[in-house]
């Protein structure tokens, strides 16, 4: 804070007069205190490492060559802004496919600093907008949102007398997927299959891409492991390439923005046909 004075004073003190600021917590100068020391001529000292958003008292001190003080006390106390708060090291955890906490750092700003939370589906944040109350916790839980879907968000914090810090953009994210409806076996061939699904996953998904795994084995690591990408609401995919007479496991992955999976099996395995036996004849 900086605290400026005059020259008016009869009479005037010598320009070289130590003048001692001091700021404190408290009217009665019982809180801690913060000082500066300057020269009369001056006219103004800064007083550092207040605590933002806080109310102190100030008070200009002239002393003389024996210590003797002579005191005024600004008539006013003031308030110190609050800092822009900051991103965590985690600024979006229990990330859900319908709600997605934010969270941020108060930045050296006392308890029962105000903040307030903006989400929408843009980054200049003209889209599915949602803003919160004024609050005074440092995490904010956003629901109901949509699947799979990217947000952003930014916040910003006022003090005691309202008035307002920039906005700080704590990032994007996205939501979960649900796991794909219900897969299951549809057409069997020798060397391709066909897996189908619903449309009745709770939340729905958006008509995202929906990759089916065909393997060998059903922790779909071991062996090979052959694919098809298609839209959710296609509700199908062929996976080709496949041996004749083999079993097979099957499952379709909803994967998020971020690249979070949503795996639903298809609950039992099976096997691909046989060709039909070459050049039979009776001898």
């Amino acid at each position: 804070a900086t605290v400026i004075w005059a020259l008016g004073e009869t009479p005037a003190n010598p320009n070289n007069t130590i003048y001692i600021v001091q700021l404190s917590t408290a009217s009665n100068w019982t809180g801690t205190v913060f000082s500066s020391t300057t020269i009369r001529n001056n006219q103004s000292a800064i007083v550092s490492g207040l605590t933002a958003n806080t109310t102190y008292y100030s008070r200009v001190i002239a002393r003389n060559w024996n210590n003797a003080d002579a005191i005024t006390t600004v008539s006013a106390s003031t308030l110190t802004l609050c800092n822009i708060p900051v991103g965590v090291s985690l600024s979006f955890t229990e990330l859900m496919t319908n709600s997605i906490t934010a969270n941020w750092s108060a930045n050296n700003n006392p308890t029962g600093t105000e903040y307030q939370v903006v989400k929408a589906q843009n980054s200049n944040f003209n889209s599915d907008v949602s803003t919160t109350n004024w609050i005074t916790s440092t995490n904010f839980a956003f629901a109901p949102l949509t699947a799979n879907t990217t947000y952003f968000f930014r916040i910003k914090a006022r003090d005691y007398n309202q008035r307002e810090t920039a906005w700080y953009l704590i990032g994007s994210t996205a939501t979960l997927c649900s796991a794909p409806d219900s897969p299951q076996w549809s057409t069997i061939n020798t060397s391709n299959v066909k897996v189908v699904w619903g449309l009745s996953e709770s939340p729905a998904n958006p008509n995202m891409i929906y990759i089916t795994q065909v393997a060998e084995f059903p922790d779909f690591q071991t062996g090979t492991v052959y694919s098809s990408s298609t839209p959710r609401n296609n509700q199908s995919a062929i996976v080709s390439s496949l041996m004749p007479n083999t079993t097979r496991y099957a499952r379709v992955i909803a994967r998020n923005w971020n690249g979070v999976d949503a795996i639903a099996t298809v609950p039992a395995s099976t096997s691909t046909l046989c060709n039909i036996p070459d050049s039979v004849s009776t001898a």
